[in-house]
């Protein structure tokens, strides 16, 4: 069943706890692009993450032990998954427009419409990187500059520090655009694990009697082991974040199954909240208003040819 025609119940069915998807060409297939210009955006894309992440490397910090303390950051677990993605979108792209296309346009031929198709495993291992890589680094963005930023020493944000927290959100940003990249909300499960296993790895770092780039016990301020109070604020803190993560994930899952049915709820919703202020105040339509009532007609008109065809063409 194609997004199109699934709705929010069916989403939440337990089966969609897996990593199957009954339409799997949506992960190398563009939303905009052409197939080449497609495989030149995700080539261009690799190539400067790598790049960046081998400047972060070599330049951020100019000692060997304070290179390697960059990794105990989630800001650099997270982008480092970034980069992994990359990688992996740019090697799926490639073999799947060479290979796997002309296969499986052979297999459409042939298959009898009631058999389903299965999604292979190298694309359930892309779409848990995704998974994984993408919620992330928003966390570690909104975190960095919501709660870090303000308590860092004065100049220490140099531009590697702004890469890391703010290009990687635009990017994502911007290939959501483009790709047709599926959103389970049961997927929250995964980045809940990592900020479960990274926590666990805060823990054994403080143990083992680990520091940060300052020389400080704690990675972060806000992280502290030895203050139990402290650290059931910041739990409390984690469960928020959490929720937001998945509210986010019920957003992104549902604008592809009932966004026609939400936008065109929502106009209603205004135009009945417009015709009952006019009937409770009433006057004589000015030019303005006659304007005004034109430019939202004009507006549905053109948002109900999109939305027809992004949901006829493009799906």
């Amino acid at each position: 069943m194609s997004p199109k025609e699934m709705h929010c119940p069916q989403e939440l069915q337990l089966n969609n706890f897996s990593l199957d998807y009954s339409n799997p060409s949506v992960f190398y297939t563009p939303r905009f692009l052409g197939r080449y210009g497609f495989m030149t955006w995700r080539f261009i894309v690799c190539i400067t993450h790598i790049v960046l992440m081998m400047l972060i490397w070599t330049y951020h910090e100019h000692t060997a032990e304070a290179r390697l303390k960059l990794f105990i950051y989630y800001a650099y677990w997270s982008y480092l998954l970034l980069v992994l993605s990359t990688v992996v979108d740019l090697i799926l792209v490639i073999y799947c427009e060479a290979y796997l296309r002309p296969t499986e346009e052979r297999k459409i031929l042939l298959r009898s419409e009631s058999e389903e198709t299965t999604t292979p495993w190298y694309m359930k291992l892309w779409w848990t990187v995704m998974n994984l890589a993408y919620p992330s680094t928003f966390i570690s963005t909104i975190l960095f500059w919501a709660f870090i930023h303000p308590h860092r020493p004065a100049g220490s944000v140099d531009g590697w520090v702004v890469i890391v927290h703010l290009e990687g959100c635009l990017y994502i940003v911007v290939n959501m655009v483009f790709s047709r990249i599926p959103v389970r909300i049961y997927h929250t499960w995964q980045i809940v694990s990592l900020n479960v296993v990274y926590g666990f790895f805060t823990c054994f770092y403080y143990i083992a009697g680990g520091t940060n780039e300052y020389g400080q016990r704690e990675i972060y301020y806000f992280i502290q082991w030895k203050n139990r109070k402290e650290m059931m604020l910041n739990a409390s803190l984690a469960l928020f974040v959490s929720a937001l993560k998945l509210a986010s994930y019920i957003m992104l899952a549902c604008k592809d199954y009932e966004c026609m049915d939400l936008v065109s709820g929502m106009c209603r919703l205004w135009r009945c909240h417009c015709d009952k202020y006019h009937q409770q105040n009433p006057r004589l339509p000015t030019e303005k208003d006659k304007r005004h009532v034109r430019m939202q007609e004009t507006i549905s008109i053109y948002l109900s040819i999109y939305l027809h065809r992004r949901y006829t063409i493009f799906t």
